[in-house]
């Protein structure tokens, strides 16, 4: 089958037919021309396409080069009798010179997809063709904006979207994030001035040295915010990329304390620290089950560090005792060599700060040395169902300590969603806080957002980091949202659920 690669620009004049019509001249904006041209080839009007070309205008795609607007026409009419159809997206524009990504159509199906780029000049198609094998050939610079921001405005052409990215792990929790910030989409962007808002999935993995994902984000301009990144170890350092390109970023999980504490003005989040859940969790095992003694052993990344180091200072403030306290560097099997150390003093608990699968290897491996009544718990890390299926009969008992817990009346509701989207309910963790997180956008976004007087929309980055920093009492589906100095979400529920009969039940506090 022949390849379509060398499909440029396709006729979307239909806007420009009209525009004749009404006796009007047709724009002059770059972006707009090639999208009226697609319009036009799309319906197929053939003429409408055709008065786009400058009057030595050429067309270039597999067929062969068309030039002059005779041989163009004839091309186009092949287009329309084989009824070729384009979309495009992801406009770049250098003066005169316009780049975007493109998909061609033949009677509906997909037979070819990559970049095409178009020369336009005094509103007219000068040239239509294939785009350069490397995109960084082309300089890319937004299309001009008309009001001014300090750190520069993303400028939304018309007919497009406002372009979210979540940055999460597919092999973790990812899906789950993914999910709530889709329904945050599909419930409060789907009309901001006329615009709609469009989630763009970038792999987050949790690593102290992964940027990948900002890296990615940063290099396409027309991002406007970002849910995540997802974990705190590959927070810290990706948010000081998407800082310095002034993105704004809601991470709805990363909860370790340094993620807020670093002076970023584009960094905040729904999920509440982890100072919150530590001391949640160790006045639950003081008062509501009687614990005196815990053992700790915590990860040496970011998030399982605080846990461990907060929920001994907050049991020990409590009165309990610490009778172990170590870090389970990166790399070691198992479990064994703490475990024969924490065996003798027989503690009534063994609070992990860590991800689950650890942790279900801990729970099961504990048990092997006799400690069948000592109790686990964790923090949000665990609270999945991968944790109770790879720990089996011996997760049963375990707890985990959720902050920012549901707390609106619409979560049923919200629940249905989840489930009707193909999310499993007793999978949903941070998909909530990614849900409040796109709502607490879109309500920035509205409050700075401005359409120009060529359609396109504006949005200056430092006025919406402005505004989402400014998020005062927000109704969101996980409660009431606020967010202080730091980006840190100021008020919230921490939850105690436990592991009962293969499934997590909440026992603190009580329904």
């Amino acid at each position: 089958m022949k390849t379509y690669r060398h499909i440029i620009l396709i006729p979307i004049l239909l806007l420009a037919l009209l525009l004749g019509a009404c006796g009007s001249t047709p724009t002059s904006d770059p972006v707009s021309v090639i999208q009226a041209y697609h319009a036009a080839v799309n319906n197929p009007e053939v003429e409408a396409a055709l008065a786009l070309f400058a009057d030595d205008g050429e067309l270039h795609d597999p067929l062969g080069d068309f030039k002059g607007q005779a041989a163009i026409l004839t091309r186009l009419k092949v287009m329309a009798d084989r009824r070729l159809t384009f979309e495009a997206g992801n406009f770049q524009v250098n003066g005169e010179v316009v780049m975007w990504e493109q998909k061609v159509f033949r009677f509906g199906e997909l037979i070819a997809e990559g970049p095409s780029l178009a020369v336009v000049r005094a509103g007219k198609i000068q040239s239509i063709g294939q785009a350069p094998a490397s995109p960084t050939a082309l300089p890319v610079i937004q299309l001009p904006a008309e009001s001014a921001d300090p750190w520069g405005v993303v400028v939304v052409p018309k007919g497009e979207t406002i372009k979210l990215a979540v940055a999460a792990d597919p092999n973790t929790y990812g899906d789950d994030v993914r999910l709530g910030a889709q329904l945050g989409a599909a419930d409060f962007g789907d009309d901001i001035q006329g615009f709609a808002i469009e989630i763009i999935n970038f792999e987050d993995h949790s690593s102290p040295t992964w940027t990948k994902a900002a890296e990615a984000i940063v290099a396409n301009p027309h991002i406007v915010g970002v849910i995540g990144p997802m974990f705190s170890n590959s927070l810290i350092r990706e948010s000081e990329i998407l800082d310095a390109a002034h993105v704004v970023m809601i991470s709805a999980s990363a909860t370790a304390p340094e993620v807020t504490t670093r002076g970023l003005m584009t960094l905040n989040r729904t999920a509440l620290s982890n100072r919150y859940t530590v001391k949640a969790a160790a006045e639950f095992a003081r008062t509501q089950l009687g614990f005196e003694t815990a053992a700790v052993i915590y990860d040496e990344g970011a998030y399982g560090r605080s846990l461990g180091e907060g929920f001994k200072e907050a049991f020990e403030q409590g009165g309990g005792t610490i009778t172990f306290f170590e870090m389970r560097p990166a790399g070691q099997n198992g479990f064994g060599d703490m475990l024969a150390r924490i065996t003798p003093n027989k503690p009534q608990l063994i609070f992990y700060g860590g991800a689950y699968f650890q942790a279900a290897g801990l729970v099961a491996e504990k048990n092997t040395f006799g400690l069948q009544d000592t109790a686990l718990m964790s923090g949000d890390g665990i609270f999945f169902p991968d944790f109770i299926a790879i720990g089996g009969a011996d997760a049963e008992g375990s707890y985990a300590a959720i902050a920012s817990a549901p707390a609106s009346a619409h979560w049923d509701e919200f629940l249905q969603k989840y489930e009707s989207a193909g999310g499993r309910r007793d999978a949903v963790a941070f998909g909530p806080n990614a849900y409040d997180a796109v709502g607490i956008l879109a309500q920035a976004i509205k409050s700075v957002a401005t359409v120009n007087s060529a359609g396109h929309l504006e949005i200056g980055r430092q006025a919406l980091a402005n505004a989402v920093r400014a998020t005062r009492a927000y109704a969101g589906l996980t409660g009431s949202i606020t967010f202080d100095a730091n980006g840190d979400r100021t008020l919230g529920e921490v939850v105690i659920y436990q592991v009962q009969g293969e499934k997590w039940v909440q026992v603190f506090p009580k329904k």
